[in-house]
């Protein structure tokens, strides 16, 4: 089943202040929540018609914005005037622009005005600048009117804000949609931390048993040396508490940093060979089995290497 959302968009600095507000007070309204939230802010600007519609749009999550082009009147030389459109509606914007010179080219030619002399579109980088200019004595308001009227320069923008809510779709007022935003936030601050705080913790715990593994040092040299293979190894270290996570420190160093003394140094590490009998260079990991505890007995000026 494919469904449709259409959100308008709004100014980011507003919908910051009304995030904040409702974080202060879970109870506000959607009506106080547009004191931060004046409309929607489209990025080809524009001028909403009907703003007391805004509240029951906002309210219910569906309805109709009608936006019309800004339209500026300027004087040209020889008395004449000329229209400057500086925003248009939002659903204008790419092709439309070209179709709505076309539809200007079109009441001209069927005659339903006369005060058009001349269009031209001189939009750039800078922002939309349409010009049309007219000819000594025009109607600049029954124009703007015919404008508004036969061509897009007014033009309506549907809204229907359905979004997945909970796993399931729904059609949301501006005070769901933020709460359901501070609520993801939180979800998501709350598993990133949680995980970033268990990594710490098993960090410490590690470092913590490599600490205590230094004051008891000639006994895990005497139980390495007295151990026949690597199997024996583990079995030999105290293993009577390894299921209780509050007193497994001592077991956990004990099988992770203990086998790894009986791991030659790097300078002593035997090459390893291909079949065809060329020598290599040892892996990686077998060196940084031996710095860990080569480097903290060294520090603790206990050398058994």
């Amino acid at each position: 089943v494919g469904m449709a959302t259409s959100i308008p968009t709004h100014n980011l600095c507003e919908v910051v202040d009304a995030v904040k507000a409702y974080m202060k007070n879970d109870k506000i309204t959607t009506k106080q929540l547009m004191k931060y939230i004046k409309g929607p802010d489209f990025p080809t600007g524009g001028i909403v018609v009907n703003k007391d519609d805004l509240a029951e749009i906002y309210e219910t999550g569906t309805g109709k914005i009608k936006i019309r082009g800004k339209v500026d009147v300027e004087e040209i030389k020889g008395g004449r005037k000329k229209i400057v459109i500086s925003e248009i509606p939002y659903t204008m914007i790419g092709a439309g622009i070209g179709k709505f010179l076309n539809d200007v080219c079109n009441l001209v030619e069927s005659k339903k005005t006369t005060d058009i002399v001349d269009i031209s579109n001189q939009s750039s980088k800078e922002g939309i600048r349409i010009v049309i200019e007219l000819k000594r004595g025009a109607d600049v308001e029954n124009l703007k009117n015919m404008l508004y009227k036969k061509t897009r320069l007014e033009d309506t923008f549907g809204v229907n804000m359905l979004a997945v809510a909970n796993g399931r779709p729904e059609t949301l007022s501006l005070k769901q949609i933020i709460e359901h935003h501070v609520d993801f936030q939180f979800e998501l601050a709350t598993r990133k931390y949680t995980t970033l705080l268990g990594k710490e913790r098993e960090k410490s715990e590690v470092q913590e048993g490599l600490i205590k593994a230094c004051d008891v040092i000639d006994l895990i040299i005497e139980i390495l040396r007295g151990s026949k293979n690597q199997k024996r190894r583990f079995i030999r270290t105290p293993r009577r508490r390894r299921h209780k996570r509050e007193n497994t420190t001592h077991c956990q160093f004990g099988r992770r940093l203990l086998a790894q003394i009986c791991h030659r140094p790097p300078g002593t590490l035997r090459p390893h060979h291909h079949r065809n009998g060329r020598k290599r260079a040892p892996p990686a990991k077998a060196y940084r089995r031996c710095l860990l505890p080569a480097a903290i007995l060294t520090c603790n000026t206990i050398r058994i290497f």
